[in-house]
């Protein structure tokens, strides 16, 4: 059920401390934890006849730290196919028009998944029509996409700032094969929006395509290292892997600065 929109807090102004890295399900989770209104994208997924759908909130520990572990069950559920290739941009934007969601979130996630194709088009070399979105063309990918649009303007749209991106090293097994960290979309949209990225210990992909489009669509501004940045904590998101070396996790600060 929705939540009454006085019981959802508004925030002017928002910290992202990104530090396992960044991608869709953590952002949701983060915003999901600083009480944005799950109840509304319950419902603006409710129209698409989706009964195997269900977004899953967990609370978990990472070193010793509380956040929302969000994913939609059953994974890999998807649009039309048992294939991700066969989803296709405009399937895309088909589904979110389906969606009832205000038209605010609605632009975002439209900006974001325009972002998201654009850069797949510049990496793999393709017509943007003939983008398809394969790692991020499934139904749980768009939840957490329009997820994320949904929760941002519940709570009040706020200015976001965000560390600069710590990327992992290595190579990840992709639909397009095997692809050197941070792969070629993620790199695409760092240089076009100029989204600082450092190299961490990490091996493995920490930083995704979705995630990074979500930063960039949000008009979220980068402030470098995260040293000295203030502010209570209002949310953390989990990512799904664990590192031994770092908590994977988004932390959402109420910017004080």
């Amino acid at each position: 059920m929705k939540r009454p929109q006085s019981e959802v807090p508004r925030f002017e102004r928002l910290a992202l401390e990104c530090v396992g890295g960044v991608a869709g399900d953590m952002l949701l989770g983060a915003f999901l934890a600083a009480g944005a209104d799950k109840g509304a994208i319950h419902e603006a997924f409710a129209n698409l006849n989706e009964s195997a759908l269900k977004l899953l909130v967990e609370d978990v520990e990472i070193h010793r730290e509380q956040a929302l572990w969000v994913r939609s069950i059953p994974p890999g559920n998807q649009l039309n196919s048992s294939h991700a290739a066969s989803v296709s941009m405009r399937q895309v934007f088909e589904v979110l028009e389906k969606l009832q969601m205000p038209p605010s979130a609605l632009r975002y996630a439209k900006k974001i998944f325009t972002i998201l194709g654009n850069a797949e088009s510049e990496a793999h070399q393709v017509h943007f029509d003939s983008v398809h979105l394969h790692e991020v063309g499934e139904l749980d990918s768009i939840l957490d996409v329009a997820g994320v649009a949904i929760a941002y303007e519940s709570i009040g749209s706020p200015s976001l700032t965000c560390t600069e991106l710590p990327s992992g090293s290595g190579t990840v097994n992709t639909s397009h094969g095997i692809l050197d960290c941070p792969v070629p979309a993620v790199v695409a949209i760092a240089n076009r929006f100029k989204i600082p990225m450092v190299d961490i210990e990490v091996k493995g992909e920490t930083i995704t395509p979705t995630g990074i489009a979500i930063l960039a669509g949000l008009d979220c501004a980068f402030t470098g290292r995260s040293e000295g940045f203030q502010g209570r904590v209002v949310g953390r998101g989990a990512g799904t892997k664990r590192f031994s070396s770092r908590p994977n996790l988004i932390r959402l600060r109420e910017h004080s600065q």
